[in-house]
């Protein structure tokens, strides 16, 4: 059932007010796809407290947990709760390595992990050993975490490339603050339409989506996504001039409603209406 996400993450509450015995879950706790909320703590003790009572498991995909950029440790998960025995936490290489490595885990408690496996068996092919055999020997020796270190170091850079461009509009076309962990920026314009400026941007060649397209149900945010992970710094830098070109005219337009609007509650601009003109 699709479900509600707001800034504090999964709308929990709504969940379970329509859950029935068994019911399962499917969430991105850390860092939600495509909003980039993170599931505040009193929904992570309601949701493992009811799958302990009633044993729905909660399928927990933690697809972006490495990219954070706001400096503080990422929420340990789920799992690593006492409370979860009913969890199964599940991950990739796809991000951190390459998607080509088609290389995903999962972590479950014992019971659930022999049936799993079980079902694994039945119905998928094994996969191909080195390439999980490489992979392990390269987190073994330490090379994942250093990799992932220099990763992250990139990742920033990139974003904070973007976010140079950007900044001069926030609190103008964009409101701030722009959402910390996800390979890509939520952006919510103050005024105008995001599906409107969607359309202007990819007009100029700069990729963007609507999170309208994104949705399932109608109701949501004004917002557009922006992604900068796999560009290089030179290649957003050169993007630069199309950005500006597009929210340049925004900002005239806002300044210009600004202006009137101000002489309006002055009373000055009906004192001009009221005064006669001469001139002709």
């Amino acid at each position: 059932m699709p479900s509600p996400v707001d800034e504090c993450g999964l709308d929990v509450p709504w969940c379970l007010s329509r859950a029935v015995e068994r019911s399962s879950f499917y969430l991105t706790p850390t860092v939600q796809f495509p909003t980039g909320a993170k599931l505040r703590g009193e929904r992570r003790d309601m949701l493992l407290d009811w799958a302990a009572e009633h044993g729905g498991p909660i399928i927990e995909n933690d697809h972006d947990a490495h990219f954070r950029f706001d400096g503080q440790t990422p929420r340990r998960p789920l799992k690593a709760d006492g409370r979860s025995a009913s969890v199964v936490y599940i991950s990739s290489f796809n991000r951190t390595l390459f998607p080509s490595l088609r290389l995903a885990f999962l972590v479950a408690s014992p019971p659930l992990r022999e049936r799993l496996l079980r079902r694994y068996e039945d119905t998928v092919s094994a996969g191909c050993l080195p390439n999980q055999i490489v992979p392990r020997e390269f987190i073994d020796e330490g090379g994942y975490s250093a990799h992932l270190r220099r990763l992250q170091s990139l990742l920033r850079e990139r974003r904070d490339a973007l976010l140079a461009i950007l900044r001069p509009y926030l609190g103008t076309v964009l409101n701030p603050p722009v959402n910390r962990g996800s390979l890509h920026l939520v952006l919510n314009p103050v005024h105008e339409n995001a599906d409107h400026l969607v359309r202007r941007l990819r007009a100029v060649g700069i990729a963007s989506v609507s999170l309208r397209d994104l949705a399932i149900r109608a109701r949501v945010p004004n917002a557009l996504l922006l992604g900068f992970a796999g560009f290089p710094e030179a290649a957003i830098e050169a993007a630069a001039p199309a950005l500006r070109a597009t929210l340049d005219p925004i900002v005239s337009r806002t300044v210009g409603n600004r202006q009137v609007a101000s002489l309006a509650t002055s009373g000055l601009l009906a004192g001009a209406a009221a005064r006669p003109s001469f001139e002709g």
